[in-house]
């Protein structure tokens, strides 16, 4: 897992780098997406390691529930 994960971050940051030379990259959204996704990860890590699997799973389940009856409707 961490091996394809070194793997990923080093692509990532050279196709970041690249678009941003050429000029492709909004700031402002891209700060936008990344830091709440960040606070979001960190935030998750550290539920994660004080939830219950169980619990996590029930609430993972009442979301989807919720969610497809939104769609439904």
């Amino acid at each position: 897992m961490a091996t394809s994960l070194a793997a990923i971050l080093f692509t990532a940051v050279a196709a970041a780098a690249s678009h941003a030379q050429a000029g492709n990259v909004d700031w402002a959204d891209a700060a936008l997406i990344g830091l709440p996704a960040t606070a979001g990860a960190v935030i998750g890590a550290w539920a994660h390691q004080r939830i219950a699997p169980r619990g996590a799973v029930l609430a993972f389940s009442v979301l989807l529930l919720v969610s497809a009856g939104k769609l439904a409707l």
